[in-house]
């Protein structure tokens, strides 16, 4: 079975009010009667939670309904989506960092893709002006 992506025709450039990407936290802590805790890592690798925020037309909530429910088989299926800070952006190097070029002289562009899968709540929408939506999306993405 082929591993599923994001579809080309929902947005998934992510706004920047409710956008959250923290770093993967593989600790556990255990609280001690005196003194500072004790943390140690966990077995395996962490996922690391992010949270996008996406504005749709009412035509591409419905399309993001169906990839939940039919793709996903409702948000359980992992699936790839483009790296919301780095998809898309030219490749640089040197000091200063110039963007690297082709032999045609067009930007090389950073090819970002995250193994993601619905996080622990569904996608929550809230209404816009004009019939748009407002999405959240939690995901957790994959080590």
């Amino acid at each position: 079975m082929a591993i599923l992506t994001w579809p080309d025709d929902l947005p998934w450039e992510t706004r920047r009010d409710g956008f959250s990407a923290p770093f993967a936290d593989g600790r556990i802590r255990t609280d001690m009667e005196d003194g500072p805790g004790r943390v140690r890592l966990r077995n395996g690798s962490p996922l690391r939670p992010m949270t996008i925020v996406l504005d749709m037309t009412a035509a591409q909530h419905a399309r993001l309904e169906r990839f939940w429910a039919e793709d996903t088989r409702h948000g359980v299926l992992p699936f790839f989506f483009r790296h919301p800070l780095r998809f898309g952006l030219p490749l640089l190097a040197g000091d200063p960092a110039l963007p690297v070029l082709m032999a045609d002289g067009r930007e090389i562009l950073i090819d970002h893709w995250l193994l993601c899968q619905f996080g622990s709540a569904p996608p929550a929408p809230a209404p816009l002006p004009g019939g748009r939506l407002r999405v959240t999306i939690a995901l957790v993405v994959h080590p």
